[in-house]
């Protein structure tokens, strides 16, 4: 259904029972039958002989909560120089000792959105930076490689940090209330906590660190 200012609505409704589906590809019996499951908009189209959906929108369908927004977090934490390397009994020098910068990760149970914002100050101008995150967390056994070794399979890069116009200021922002997709399709800001994350330039040099809340 669309209304008269643009906005689609799709519902499905049972009457003393559980919303019939379509084609439903698994018993329904009440709604927490579509718990943990995902809902999507798309269109279908073809591609040669193959029928193809394309998803514009998706999102989880969380379980059922008597209270959600108790499950609402909004945390914060401060993003670090990192230790300087030792190379040859020599202790290198830091190209941005000035630099600073913060993670903002929240979620609210009640709408559903996911929020995350990491803020770095004082970067050196002239430079492209770029996000990287652990797919470990703190908690695997394989994170203190990741932590040592940039490069390694374990952290990838998600994004481009978007400079200001001096370009000693950038931002990386995603939030699903305005159709933001989460890093490596992350299904909530939850999922994202306890990983490392990096801000370096595009010759690998890291200027801040930390992990998020």
């Amino acid at each position: 259904l669309v209304s008269t200012g643009g906005h689609f609505r799709a519902t499905q409704e049972g009457l003393n029972h559980a919303p019939s589906f379509l084609y439903p590809p698994f018993p329904i019996s009440d709604l927490n039958d579509l718990t943990n499951r995902a809902v999507g908009i798309g269109f279908p189209t073809m591609q040669g002989t193959n029928h193809i959906v394309y998803c514009v929108l998706w999102a989880p369908i969380p379980s059922l909560q008597p209270k959600p927004g108790k499950t609402s977090f909004n945390q914060h934490a401060l993003l670090a120089l990192p230790v300087p390397p030792t190379v040859n009994g020599w202790q290198m020098w830091m190209p941005a000792l000035k630099a600073r910068g913060k993670i903002n990760l929240r979620y609210s149970g009640t709408t559903g959105q996911s929020f995350i914002e990491v803020d770095a100050k004082n970067i050196l101008g002239g430079h492209n930076y770029s996000v990287w995150m652990t797919l470990t967390t703190t908690n695997d056994v394989t994170y203190p490689g990741c932590i040592t070794n940039d490069v390694s399979p374990c952290i990838t890069n998600i994004a481009t940090l978007a400079l200001s116009t001096s370009g000693k200021r950038g931002r990386y922002v995603r939030d699903t209330s305005k159709g933001d997709s989460l890093p490596l399709q992350f299904e909530y800001a939850g999922d994202m906590s306890n990983r490392l994350l990096l801000i370096q330039d595009e010759i690998g040099v890291i200027y801040l660190q930390g992990v998020i809340p």
